[in-house]
């Protein structure tokens, strides 16, 4: 999606009277780090406990820019974004995707507070791959939301403090695990 494109509708859909924006596609970089600013890469534990960040930032084919884990010959689990002209693996152009690791093992993308506030946060999980996989939005640990395979998650007036986090989560399958990911977060 180009820049100009991607910035009109950040401004159409931007809910009246908040002003930060954070979106999770737009704002993805290899090159940034991990953490890259208010977003981490990583993946849990099975039972939600410990976020481990992706080492490993890489372009495995020409239109994937991706963090992942070397302990895996296929390198999942792994959050990839398609930079891309078409879709691939279920991924359309311009958008991220989760991949988990095999045993429940979540891929994660993470969105910590840089300030307190009042925000907004709208996450879409669109069906990617062919295979099944749980999807789910954690506050500080806590399970706010979960569905099968695709689904939206609004929360339109949430109150954090600096260093809360929200996680982001696709877990419960792996065979053709690609999950579409668009997550934008307002400060009002």
């Amino acid at each position: 999606m180009n820049k100009f494109i991607l910035c009109v509708l950040i401004a159409i859909l931007t809910p009246l009277g908040f002003t930060q924006t954070y979106v999770a596609s737009h704002d993805f970089s290899i090159r940034n780090g991990n953490p890259n600013g208010v977003w981490s890469y990583g993946c849990m534990t099975a039972n939600f406990d410990t976020l481990s960040l992706y080492q490993t930032a890489w372009t495995p084919v020409t239109n994937h820019h991706q963090w992942c884990t070397q302990t895996r010959p296929d390198y999942t689990p792994c959050i990839w974004k398609n930079m891309g002209p078409v879709s691939s693996d279920g991924v359309p152009s311009g958008m991220l995707s989760l991949h988990p690791c095999p045993g429940n093992e979540p891929s994660v993308l993470r969105w910590t507070a840089p300030q307190a506030g009042t925000i907004a946060v709208r996450a879409i999980f669109s069906s990617g791959d062919r295979g099944a996989m749980a999807i789910a939005v954690h506050y500080n640990g806590r399970q706010l939301w979960s569905e099968n395979d695709q689904g939206v998650y609004n929360a339109s007036s949430m109150a954090v403090n600096v260093g809360d986090t929200i996680d982001f989560l696709v877990y419960g399958g792996y065979s053709y695990g690609n999950t579409p990911l668009e997550v934008t977060i307002w400060y009002k």
